[in-house]
């Protein structure tokens, strides 16, 4: 990447939160100093509150306020009170045309605060939906809500979908439609025709997402298949037999208290010639896990795993792990 997006990525990532609710994780752009930001509609429903956090490592309470469910934006008030936010009516993007270069910053796959560059394929393109930006921008699930930016760090547009059939093939709702939809809701909580929670309400919220709730909503977001619900776990937690990709298993546990998935490797106690490679082999992929951890247990048997408490866990955490299950799991058995 030039050196020249690095300032633009420093400044503007702060300004994309994560939001995660029951059903989705996704990004925002925070666009007043009170906490307002926009996203799309589709990031966001009325099932309760959203945990919104920022770069700097804010993390608040927020509430769906708004939505336009057919241009697929919406507005998001969280208690978050700061100077650094993105002034849309300062930092709008003008004259952009297709082969201009242009920045993503989102969450993809619960990544946080990913940056990805492109090109715009198309500045105004006509769909059934309506008019986009076409852009060859690498989008993911986790992307959607979070800003287009130009080289100057003004906003192109608002990242909504892409062709899952497809590569590059990524849409955004303009700049400037994104800008009046905000205008009209900022003339609508002027006239006090829109509630806005303030910071003592927002607080008094109950956490939204309960542990099967959240784990789901991991799940669905890493793309992973539930085979079965596991029956083998105590009355006050839940468990579930996941698929990975190459259609191998591992299992997951989640309550109130605690997050565990975990998968059988091996019996340490049998030997065979391939024990050194194995054993290399385990090394390795110890250095390269971030979540993950390797065990044995008392009868000398290999397991991986990864456990934290329930509390404070979000949705893209319990992705990351999930995804690093799966993706040493298949590699293991690959190899085995």
């Amino acid at each position: 990447m030039s050196a020249g997006w690095k300032p633009i990525i420093r400044e503007c990532r702060n300004h994309v939160p994560i939001i995660e609710g029951v059903n989705h994780l996704g990004a925002g752009l925070l666009v007043s100093p009170d906490g307002l930001i926009v996203t799309n509609a589709h990031v966001v429903d009325n099932k309760g509150t959203l945990l919104v956090s920022l770069h700097d490592g804010t993390r608040a309470k927020g509430v769906m306020v708004h939505r336009h469910e057919r241009s697929d934006l919406a507005i998001v008030r969280a208690a978050i009170h700061t100077r650094q936010y993105f002034p849309l009516d300062d930092r709008l993007a003008q004259g952009y045309d297709a082969g201009d270069e242009v920045l993503a910053i989102g969450h993809p796959r619960g990544l946080h605060f990913t940056s990805t560059r492109g090109i715009v394929s198309e500045p105004s393109r006509r769909t059934p939906d309506g008019r986009f930006v076409q852009t060859d921008v690498a989008i993911n699930p986790g992307n959607s809500g979070g800003p287009l930016l130009d080289a100057q760090g003004n906003l192109v547009g608002i990242n909504t979908w892409l062709r899952t059939d497809s590569h590059g093939l990524g849409f955004a709702i303009p700049g400037a439609q994104v800008l009046e939809y905000f205008l009209e809701f900022s003339r609508l909580r002027h006239t006090g025709r829109v509630a806005i929670p303030n910071d003592e309400e927002l607080a008094e919220l109950e956490q939204s997402l309960s542990p099967p709730e959240l784990f789901e909503a991991a799940a669905e977001l890493a793309e992973l298949t539930i085979l079965q619900p596991d029956e083998e776990v105590p009355a006050d937690r839940w468990g579930w037999t996941v698929s990975t990709p190459s259609g191998n298993e591992f299992f997951a546990t989640i309550g109130e208290r605690s997050f565990v998935i975990t998968r059988y490797i091996a019996d340490l106690t049998s030997t065979s010639p391939e024990d050194e490679k194995f054993l290399f082999q385990l090394l390795r992929w110890q250095n390269e896990m971030h979540w993950c951890k390797f065990w044995i247990d008392d009868d000398h048997e290999l397991f991986l795993g990864y456990g934290r408490p329930f509390e404070d866990l979000d949705v893209s955490e319990a992705c990351s792990a999930l995804l690093e299950m799966s993706k040493t799991v298949d590699s293991y058995l690959a190899t085995s």
